[in-house]
Protein backbone atom coordinates (compact mmCIF):
# COMPACT_ATOMS: atom_id res chain seq x y z
CA UNK A 1 0.00 0.00 0.00
CA UNK A 2 1.19 3.30 -0.45
CA UNK A 3 2.55 5.16 2.85
CA UNK A 4 -0.56 7.32 3.42
CA UNK A 5 -2.85 4.62 3.25
CA UNK A 6 -0.63 2.51 5.18
CA UNK A 7 -0.43 4.90 7.70
CA UNK A 8 -4.60 5.13 7.67
CA UNK A 9 -4.48 1.81 7.92
CA UNK A 10 -2.51 1.36 11.11
CA UNK A 11 -4.99 3.92 12.90
CA UNK A 12 -8.09 2.50 12.04
CA UNK A 13 -6.65 -0.78 13.74
CA UNK A 14 -5.57 1.37 16.77
CA UNK A 15 -8.58 2.56 16.56
CA UNK A 16 -10.62 -0.58 16.73
CA UNK A 17 -7.88 -1.94 19.33
CA UNK A 18 -8.95 0.56 21.49
CA UNK A 19 -12.23 0.59 21.28
CA UNK A 20 -12.29 -3.50 21.38
CA UNK A 21 -10.24 -3.51 24.68
CA UNK A 22 -12.73 -0.55 26.19
CA UNK A 23 -15.69 -2.69 25.35
CA UNK A 24 -14.09 -5.65 26.44
CA UNK A 25 -13.67 -3.71 30.06
CA UNK A 26 -17.11 -2.58 30.13
CA UNK A 27 -18.76 -6.17 29.89
CA UNK A 28 -16.38 -7.51 32.22
CA UNK A 29 -17.21 -4.56 34.63
CA UNK A 30 -21.01 -5.73 34.19
CA UNK A 31 -20.66 -9.48 35.22
CA UNK A 32 -18.02 -11.39 33.09
CA UNK A 33 -15.89 -13.50 34.89
CA UNK A 34 -12.07 -14.53 34.59
CA UNK A 35 -10.85 -17.28 33.27
CA UNK A 36 -7.85 -18.26 34.56
CA UNK A 37 -4.72 -20.20 31.71
CA UNK A 38 -1.27 -20.78 32.20
CA UNK A 39 0.70 -17.38 30.34
CA UNK A 40 3.76 -16.17 30.00
CA UNK A 41 3.47 -12.29 31.52
CA UNK A 42 6.72 -11.25 29.57
CA UNK A 43 4.88 -12.04 26.36
CA UNK A 44 1.77 -9.89 27.66
CA UNK A 45 3.41 -7.09 28.30
CA UNK A 46 5.76 -6.87 25.26
CA UNK A 47 2.39 -7.78 23.06
CA UNK A 48 1.18 -4.67 24.74
CA UNK A 49 3.96 -2.49 24.61
CA UNK A 50 4.36 -3.16 20.92
CA UNK A 51 0.83 -2.67 20.09
CA UNK A 52 1.52 1.00 21.84
CA UNK A 53 4.28 1.51 19.80
CA UNK A 54 2.66 0.49 16.74
CA UNK A 55 -0.18 3.31 17.81
CA UNK A 56 2.08 6.11 16.84
CA UNK A 57 3.14 7.15 20.22
CA UNK A 58 6.46 8.87 20.39
CA UNK A 59 7.51 7.90 23.80
CA UNK A 60 10.79 6.08 25.10
CA UNK A 61 9.46 3.06 26.39
CA UNK A 62 11.81 1.24 28.48
CA UNK A 63 11.11 -2.74 29.36
CA UNK A 64 12.69 -4.66 32.04
CA UNK A 65 12.14 -8.26 32.87
CA UNK A 66 14.14 -9.69 35.23
CA UNK A 67 13.15 -13.19 34.09
CA UNK A 68 12.88 -14.30 30.15
CA UNK A 69 9.43 -15.62 30.86
CA UNK A 70 7.28 -15.58 33.67
CA UNK A 71 4.69 -17.95 33.98
CA UNK A 72 1.60 -17.49 35.85
CA UNK A 73 -2.14 -18.27 35.99
CA UNK A 74 -4.04 -15.48 34.96
CA UNK A 75 -6.53 -14.54 32.49
CA UNK A 76 -4.71 -13.53 29.33
CA UNK A 77 -7.23 -11.02 28.37
CA UNK A 78 -8.09 -9.12 31.28
CA UNK A 79 -4.47 -9.41 32.11
CA UNK A 80 -3.62 -7.62 28.68
CA UNK A 81 -6.24 -5.21 29.29
CA UNK A 82 -4.69 -4.21 32.83
CA UNK A 83 -1.62 -3.57 30.98
CA UNK A 84 -2.94 -1.74 27.93
CA UNK A 85 -4.94 0.70 29.91
CA UNK A 86 -2.02 1.62 32.31
CA UNK A 87 -0.04 1.92 28.74
CA UNK A 88 -2.62 4.42 27.47
CA UNK A 89 -2.85 6.03 30.80
CA UNK A 90 0.54 6.46 30.40
CA UNK A 91 1.07 7.73 26.92
CA UNK A 92 -2.21 10.42 27.78
CA UNK A 93 -0.06 11.71 31.05
CA UNK A 94 3.48 11.82 29.22
CA UNK A 95 4.67 13.80 26.21
CA UNK A 96 6.15 13.09 22.72
CA UNK A 97 9.75 11.66 23.90
CA UNK A 98 9.53 11.35 27.50
CA UNK A 99 9.71 8.07 28.99
CA UNK A 100 7.26 5.44 30.14
CA UNK A 101 8.96 2.27 32.26
CA UNK A 102 7.39 -1.58 32.39
CA UNK A 103 9.33 -3.80 34.81
CA UNK A 104 8.30 -7.18 35.27
CA UNK A 105 9.87 -9.02 38.09
CA UNK A 106 8.84 -12.20 40.37
CA UNK A 107 9.11 -12.09 44.75
CA UNK A 108 9.58 -15.76 45.94
CA UNK A 109 7.71 -16.35 48.91
CA UNK A 110 9.75 -18.14 51.16
CA UNK A 111 6.84 -19.18 53.56
CA UNK A 112 5.74 -21.44 50.64
CA UNK A 113 2.03 -20.01 50.44
CA UNK A 114 3.41 -19.28 47.06
CA UNK A 115 5.48 -16.65 44.58
CA UNK A 116 4.17 -13.22 43.66
CA UNK A 117 4.39 -11.84 40.20
CA UNK A 118 4.63 -7.84 40.19
CA UNK A 119 4.28 -5.13 37.37
CA UNK A 120 5.63 -1.60 37.47
CA UNK A 121 4.32 1.26 35.63
CA UNK A 122 6.44 4.11 35.32
CA UNK A 123 5.62 7.87 33.51
CA UNK A 124 7.60 10.72 33.65
CA UNK A 125 4.33 12.68 32.88
CA UNK A 126 2.98 15.46 34.92
CA UNK A 127 1.71 13.37 38.10
CA UNK A 128 -1.36 12.88 40.05
CA UNK A 129 -1.75 15.80 42.45
CA UNK A 130 -1.61 14.58 45.88
CA UNK A 131 -4.90 15.10 46.97
CA UNK A 132 -6.88 13.00 44.28
CA UNK A 133 -4.44 9.99 44.38
CA UNK A 134 -7.00 8.22 47.39
CA UNK A 135 -9.76 8.60 44.39
CA UNK A 136 -8.26 7.65 41.07
CA UNK A 137 -9.38 4.00 41.36
CA UNK A 138 -13.04 4.65 41.80
CA UNK A 139 -15.21 4.82 38.89
CA UNK A 140 -16.16 7.87 37.00
CA UNK A 141 -12.88 9.68 37.92
CA UNK A 142 -10.87 10.68 35.60
CA UNK A 143 -8.01 13.54 35.12
CA UNK A 144 -6.94 13.73 31.45
CA UNK A 145 -9.99 14.51 30.01
CA UNK A 146 -10.57 11.76 27.80
CA UNK A 147 -12.88 8.29 28.66
CA UNK A 148 -15.12 7.86 30.61
CA UNK A 149 -13.58 7.68 34.52
CA UNK A 150 -13.47 3.76 33.88
CA UNK A 151 -10.38 2.27 33.42
CA UNK A 152 -8.59 2.25 36.77
CA UNK A 153 -11.52 1.28 38.19
CA UNK A 154 -11.57 -2.06 35.94
CA UNK A 155 -8.13 -3.00 36.07
CA UNK A 156 -8.24 -2.50 40.13
CA UNK A 157 -11.43 -5.10 39.80
CA UNK A 158 -9.56 -7.67 37.18
CA UNK A 159 -6.95 -7.48 39.52
CA UNK A 160 -8.54 -8.00 43.13
CA UNK A 161 -10.44 -10.80 41.15
CA UNK A 162 -7.32 -12.36 40.22
CA UNK A 163 -5.79 -11.97 43.78
CA UNK A 164 -3.88 -9.37 43.64
CA UNK A 165 -3.08 -5.40 44.64
CA UNK A 166 -2.81 -2.49 42.67
CA UNK A 167 -1.33 0.66 44.05
CA UNK A 168 0.07 3.90 42.85
CA UNK A 169 3.09 6.62 44.06
CA UNK A 170 2.71 10.05 42.21
CA UNK A 171 4.96 13.19 42.50
CA UNK A 172 5.42 15.97 39.93
CA UNK A 173 6.99 14.29 37.07
CA UNK A 174 6.65 11.20 37.95
CA UNK A 175 3.52 8.61 38.65
CA UNK A 176 4.25 4.77 39.60
CA UNK A 177 1.57 1.88 39.41
CA UNK A 178 2.83 -1.26 40.91
CA UNK A 179 0.62 -4.65 40.38
CA UNK A 180 1.04 -7.98 42.61
CA UNK A 181 -0.20 -10.58 41.90
CA UNK A 182 -0.26 -14.41 43.01
CA UNK A 183 1.72 -16.40 40.51
CA UNK A 184 -0.37 -19.46 40.11
CA UNK A 185 -3.24 -19.19 42.72
CA UNK A 186 -6.30 -16.99 41.24
CA UNK A 187 -8.77 -15.06 44.05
Amino acid sequence: LPLELSEALERIRAASREMSRRLDLLLFHSGLRIDPQRIDLVRVVDDAVEAARASGAARDFRIHHDLRRLPMLADPSRILSVVENLLDNGIKATQEGQGIAVRTSLERDRSHRGNWVQIEFLDEGHGIPPDQLDQIFEPGVGFEGSGFGLGLSLCREIVRMHGGTIDVASRRGCTVFRIRLPQFRSG
